[in-house]
């Protein structure tokens, strides 16, 4: 129960679930958009955004989990300019992921707060 990966993909996700279920009618998609972008932005170690990459696919809208990673590799690509491959090349390498972690941490935050804004400006 004290474990970070608990901490974080149980506990901050699923309260997360737990806040916009209280507060917005949403797609699984987007439900799951916007919990993955809450752990990407608290984990310390490339796994996740790795998981995030290999796991992305855009071939079913109503499949939340595959899809919502795969538009947030997606839009954090764009937002570092550089191509999905390379992102996964940044997660993949440890000098480079030292580099960029911060950045990636924090344009999770901000695709979260982008989204949010979104749903605010719709209710």
């Amino acid at each position: 129960l004290t474990s970070y990966n608990f901490l974080i993909s149980f506990l901050k996700h699923e309260t997360q679930h737990y806040i916009d279920y209280e507060n917005y009618e949403l797609s699984n998609c987007e439900l799951e958009y916007r919990a993955k972008l809450v752990e990407l932005h608290y984990y310390k170690s490339p796994n996740f955004l790795i998981g995030l990459i290999h796991n992305g696919d855009f071939s079913d809208e109503n499949n939340g989990h595959p899809y919502a990673s795969a538009v947030i590799t997606q839009r954090l690509a764009e937002k570092l300019r550089i191509t999905e491959h390379q992102l996964l090349e940044i997660a993949k390498k440890k000098e480079l992921w030292q580099n960029n972690e911060s950045k990636i941490r924090e344009l999770a935050k901000s695709l979260f707060e982008e989204d949010t804004l979104r749903l605010l400006d719709n209710k």
